[in-house]
């Protein structure tokens, strides 16, 4: 049986929904699982991370800057990769990946993955690009509470990654998108790990 990847992945935007904002960023890391252990793939090779120029018109949401892990959207305008290109890029890595692994699709995954979930697959639609992911994807943060019994409240990124055994997050790295995306697949890889013990 083919192992199954997971693509843990993070973005930061200009305000809490797309179409009205803008995506700025995007990190991506792999996870695989091949039945007995799940782990994070170390390796640049196995890393994503992009800048992307803001939707023209899109609105900026000041207090939800304060979140984007200091991403200024005027700056992106003039450095920031189109759109398009970059979701081009995140495609072709996807597929490096999951040939290199031998996988047959790849999985989205995300703490809070309805944030994440919600501004890529509208990218997605709006670019008219194929979406690997398929309509779906892993939210860690339900994973968890299904897996160890918690209630919604118990599973910040902070307390999850305490009972996975990590470091504190880094208040210095938290939003940028490849940092987050690598806390949260370590994560994720500890909590299913620990599950699969229990039996």
């Amino acid at each position: 049986m083919p192992p199954t990847l997971y693509i843990s992945l993070d973005v930061e935007a200009s305000g809490p929904v797309p179409g009205m904002f803008s995506l700025l960023a995007i990190g991506a890391c792999a996870i695989v699982d091949d039945g007995s252990e799940a782990r994070l793939l170390e390796g640049a090779e196995h890393e994503f991370k992009v800048l992307l120029k803001p939707l023209a018109g899109a609105g900026i949401d000041l207090e939800a800057l304060k979140y984007a892990g200091g991403l200024v959207p005027e700056e992106l305008e003039r450095t920031g990769v189109e759109p398009r290109a970059a979701f081009l890029a995140l495609n072709e890595w996807v597929e490096r990946v999951r040939k290199a692994v031998g996988a047959s699709r790849a999985h989205f995954l995300a703490h809070a993955a309805s944030f994440d979930w919600m501004y890529v697959r509208w990218y997605y639609e709006l670019l008219g690009v194929v979406c690997p992911f398929g309509f779906a994807g892993v939210d860690i943060k339900a994973y968890a509470m299904g897996a160890l019994g918690i209630g919604w409240e118990e599973t910040s990124k902070d307390a999850l990654g305490r009972r996975a055994g990590l470091e504190a997050v880094d208040p210095l790295r938290l939003h940028d998108p490849l940092y987050d995306a690598h806390y949260q697949a370590r994560m994720f890889a500890a909590l299913v790990n620990a599950r699969r013990r229990l039996g």
